[in-house]
């Protein structure tokens, strides 16, 4: 299993509503499919937010960084004003508790 993290400083006040739906609507469906995990978007406060995508293999999360670039650039331009800082790698280690989803 592998993550790909992302740290986005300077976000516009009150854009991580307008964040939400655009990664809902756009960016999910392209990530949706085989391998896949999961999806968190924290609002850190502060002007930042950080994203973590979590997949089957290393491919896909940084497939996912490429995609998150090209929907920031496209559609987010106006809301985060600089590039993410970006981690990628394996999880060599999880627990979730059950039904301990968030949405």
């Amino acid at each position: 299993m592998y993550a790909a993290i992302r740290r986005y400083e300077r976000v516009e006040p009150d854009a991580i509503p307008k964040i939400r739906q655009l990664v809902e609507d756009e960016f999910l469906p392209k990530l949706g499919g085989e391998g896949f995990r999961g999806y968190y978007l924290i609002d850190e406060g502060d002007g930042n937010a950080i994203t973590i995508s979590i997949f089957d293999s290393r491919e896909r999360a940084e497939e996912s960084t490429r995609l998150a670039a090209e929907l920031v650039r496209d559609k987010m331009s106006e809301l985060i004003s600089s590039p993410p800082t970006v981690m990628t790698g394996e999880v060599t280690f999880s627990k979730v508790m059950e039904g301990a989803g968030v949405s």
